[in-house]
């Protein structure tokens, strides 16, 4: 008997002791659940936190890309108005330069009528053997006709003399539309062909020295933008004698031709250019600038000669702003 309540016992004992050990294996797994469900969320809400940074920083990358698109659009915006600008001032720019070649334009057709008309005007007089180079601006003067070897006088009566004393007559009548005049020689020019005193005000322009100058007269029309820079009486001779003696030959042809000029037709002596000076003038070239060989009779006579040549003013290129100068 006190063996089989001994078995009883211990038998009772080991159940309790099954069902502790039972109790805490639930215990454990309920706990591991616990901490991977644990683990679970946190692994859950660890992904939704990265989520919400991700579109965070997307909108951030959103907002400053918007900040940037709009910063560029402005930039576009000014670039697209400076071009604007820049564009008007080119096609300005543009507009002016023509205005200055079509004037330089002007000039030369204006200068070859010049010297056309001279040309022909005194071939309507019976005059015979010059040569005009109208696209230079040259009426050219040569041979025995004007002067002989080593010689640099006009005689009174002589062909030299009778030629260019009507030169002197018909280039003062072209030259009134093409120079300016003293505002008070309106007297001195009376009588003669543009003799008018019409002119513009617009057109006139004042000196430092005190003058006026104007270019006046009914017939000129638009000529009167076309201006004479120089009138140039240019002496030249062939290669005979020595370098400096037919510097000074021709040096005294220009001169002769000069002063028979202004003597015969005063008021050639009060044209003037742009900067109030007078545009008649001469130089002596002597045989530096030959037009033909100075091995034959007839090149020496076509070198010994007077050119007549009219420089027309430079066209003065406006004051224009680069359009681009400040790229």
């Amino acid at each position: 008997m006190a063996r089989r309540g001994h078995a009883a016992a211990q038998i009772a004992s080991e159940s309790e002791d099954s069902y502790f050990i039972s109790m805490t294996d639930i215990l454990v797994g309920l706990l591991f659940i616990f901490i991977i469900l644990i683990v679970f969320f946190a692994i859950l809400v660890a992904k939704e936190n990265q989520e919400i940074k991700e579109q965070q920083d997307q909108a951030q990358q959103i907002q400053i890309m918007m900040i940037q698109l709009g910063n560029l659009r402005a930039e576009l915006e000014n670039t697209q108005s400076e071009l604007e600008e820049k564009k008007g001032a080119l096609a300005a720019a543009i507009e002016k330069y023509n205005v200055v070649a079509k004037g330089a334009e002007k000039r030369e057709r204006d200068r070859e009528s010049v010297v056309r008309g001279l040309h022909q005007s005194l071939e309507d007089d019976g005059f015979k053997g010059m040569m005009p180079l109208a696209e230079k601006g040259i009426l050219r003067f040569a041979g025995d006709g004007t002067f002989g070897i080593n010689e640099y006088a006009l005689p009174e009566g002589s062909a030299g003399y009778l030629l260019f004393s009507a030169v002197a007559e018909r280039l003062a009548e072209r030259l009134a539309c093409f120079a300016y005049r003293d505002k008070s020689d309106l007297g001195f020019f009376a009588g003669g062909l543009f003799s008018s005193g019409s002119f513009s005000a617009e057109g006139e322009v004042k000196l430092e020295d005190g003058r006026t100058l104007v270019v006046y007269g009914d017939r000129c029309g638009e000529s009167k933008n076309a201006i004479i820079q120089n009138l140039m009486i240019e002496g030249h001779t062939d290669a005979t004698g020595g370098g400096m003696d037919n510097l000074e030959l021709s040096a005294r042809r220009a001169l002769s031709v000069y002063r028979l000029m202004v003597e015969k037709t005063p008021e050639l002596s009060r044209y003037y250019n742009i900067s109030g000076e007078p545009i008649l003038s001469f130089a002596g070239y002597g045989e530096d600038r030959p037009v033909e060989t100075n091995a034959t009779s007839d090149g020496r006579s076509a070198n010994r000669r007077t050119d007549l040549r009219i420089v027309m003013d430079t066209p003065r290129v406006p004051e224009i702003e680069t359009p681009f100068s400040g790229s």
